[in-house]
């Protein structure tokens, strides 16, 4: 005998007869432990996360910590794309969004991979204007040196103790 399909109301989740369903109980836990969680996973596995239920969709985009790294993605131009959404949409939202720590580690081995300053200025000024007190940037190697010319950084701006990349 085939098992009938139904549409369970509070997921909108399909459930087969026979099958208990099982509450998403993990959406329910308050903002601090779900970002708690995050803070273990890459930034990338974090933005992820707004696909689980509309309860995740915006929940990233609280963290009070950015660290991303170049190599964990396929080109430079993949990475300059995902760091220029992910400034792009903390920049939209209607409250700002506080920040603690803006860290970013770049490989340039060739001018296709280059970072330029005109490539990170918006991400260092969003850092800054969200009062970031801890504000790194990496880049290893490649045609030119990276310049940051033209940025005052404020008192505020210290060293990260005991942080995690």
């Amino acid at each position: 005998m085939p098992l009938m399909k139904q549409v369970l109301p509070e997921t909108g989740m399909f459930a087969c007869d026979g099958e208990e369903s099982n509450p998403d109980r993990i959406s329910d836990l308050p903002d601090e432990l779900l970002l708690h969680v995050m803070y273990f996973l890459t930034l990338q596995e974090a933005v992820q996360t707004s696909l689980l239920s509309r309860r995740w969709q915006n929940l990233w985009a609280s963290l009070m910590w950015l660290y991303t790294d170049a190599a964990k993605f396929s080109s430079m131009g993949t990475f300059k794309n995902f760091v220029d959404n992910l400034v792009m949409y903390r920049n939209s939202l209607p409250e700002p969004v506080p920040l603690d720590a803006f860290f970013m580690s770049a490989i340039c081995n060739n001018s296709d991979d280059s970072l330029e300053y005109s490539d990170i200025h918006p991400w260092i000024r969003h850092a800054l204007d969200s009062n970031a007190w801890a504000l790194g940037i990496l880049k290893h190697s490649g045609p030119k040196p990276l310049s940051i010319e033209g940025f005052i950084l404020p008192i505020h701006l210290g060293a990260l103790e005991n942080f995690r990349p």
